[in-house]
């Protein structure tokens, strides 16, 4: 088999999507039917079966465990007014001296994500927060399907504060902390020299922070379809790192291909960071080290084996990512330009126009694969969108 990891990224992404269909027990019944199947059918059928099989089935059954003692664990505690010990792991800032905190905190056992809106108490990445709040699981409403949103990042419920909220800054030096930092100092230089809807705009394209914008400015690029304009997604990610690349193949090295791997492996660990460990930022970082790992191993890089090993890293960290809408258009869309584009192009006869016509097909290539699902997720598709 020429692809394996693409074979079981995929199946363990299919299995999980399709537990979200079925009722608790047939998720187990048919998890454990699978593997059983893939496992009886060996002498009869290939090593493509076996191992798509046997992930689906999996993908199934790490489903049902994740539910079962994550999910349900976390939910019990919906209604309780608890105390709340929790480690600041993501922090934006509104206009009206608030922010909203994500914080990592144990819940019923379980170390657990919540979100909680409080009046900006300079608490930054890595600082401990602690305060008595009402937890409440996260709901969809017509305005905002934040159930969604949230619980494909893992954060399941919401606090509201009840009473003092106390801060205990982080003593030591933290790599987290500064980047994080660094990204709202650039912001507010930005704010500072381009005030108004210009500072924010940059700040939302370059920084995906879009909490500066005003609701005519993101509500205009929700109607040409060009939100995803508003968040760091892997086209920031992939260019930066090709640049990256790009200068230390003109360094000479003395470590060579390890040397540059691993210094690739930091600079993607520190823009995940400076960028606040979005989902988009985290996926397209995966993928990229599992691409220039080929070198490494002396393999041949194959696109669909990186997109594979990423979604099967992604999933096992965090199961609902299955659900996630971003995740599912980020490796649409990479199929689109990683698969299907060179496909073309490849039938295509050479001309005086020939890079002005890939550059066509890699676009037309991304949004075809990208479409059905934008349809999907959101209701439709924006005509007056640039592809």
């Amino acid at each position: 088999m020429k692809q394996p990891t693409a074979v079981i990224g995929f199946a363990y992404f299919a299995g999980l999507l399709s537990a979200t269909l079925l009722s608790p027990l047939a998720v187990i019944a048919v998890g454990f039917a699978a593997v059983a199947a893939a496992l009886l059918k060996k002498v009869f059928f290939g090593s493509a079966y076996v191992l798509m099989t046997a992930a689906f089935g999996c993908g199934l059954l790490a489903f049902s465990f994740y539910q079962h003692f994550f999910v349900t664990p976390v939910l019990s505690a919906s209604g309780a007014v608890v105390p709340i010990d929790g480690v600041v792991t993501a922090k934006t800032s509104t206009d009206n001296d608030s922010a909203f905190y994500t914080l990592s905190a144990d819940i019923n056992g379980a170390n657990a994500k919540i979100t909680c809106f409080l009046p900006d108490t300079n608490a930054e990445v890595g600082d401990s927060v602690l305060l008595t709040a009402k937890l409440s699981e996260i709901s969809n409403t017509a305005a905002f399907a934040g159930r969604d949103y949230y619980s494909s990042k893992g954060i399941l419920l919401t606090a509201v504060p009840d009473g003092e909220v106390t801060v205990v800054k982080r003593n030591s030096f933290s790599v987290s902390h500064s980047l994080s930092v660094l990204n709202t100092a650039v912001a507010e230089r930005i704010a500072a020299f381009l005030p108004n809807d210009y500072g924010s705009m940059i700040i939302a394209v370059f920084l995906g922070d879009n909490s500066r914008m005003s609701y005519d400015l993101r509500d205009a690029f929700k109607r040409t379809g060009l939100s995803h304009f508003m968040s760091v997604s892997g086209m920031h990610v992939g260019l930066l790192a090709h640049i990256f690349m790009s200068c230390l193949l003109a360094l000479p090295l003395r470590g060579g291909r390890k040397l540059r791997y691993a210094l690739l492996l930091l600079f993607l660990t520190a823009m995940s960071l400076f960028f606040g460990l979005s989902p988009s930022v985290l996926r397209s970082s995966l993928m990229l080290a599992v691409f220039y790992g080929a070198d490494i191993t002396l393999r041949r890089r194959r696109t669909l084996n990186s997109m594979g090993a990423a979604l099967l890293i992604i999933l096992l960290i965090n199961p609902s990512a299955a659900a996630d809408p971003g995740l599912v258009l980020s490796f649409a869309g990479t199929f689109g330009v990683g698969i299907m584009a060179p496909a073309i192009m490849s039938r295509m006869k050479t001309s005086s126009f020939s890079k002005l016509k890939n550059l066509v097909v890699v676009s037309v290539s991304a949004n075809i694969c990208t479409l059905p699902f934008s349809a999907l997720y959101f209701g439709g598709v924006s005509l007056v969108s640039v592809p």
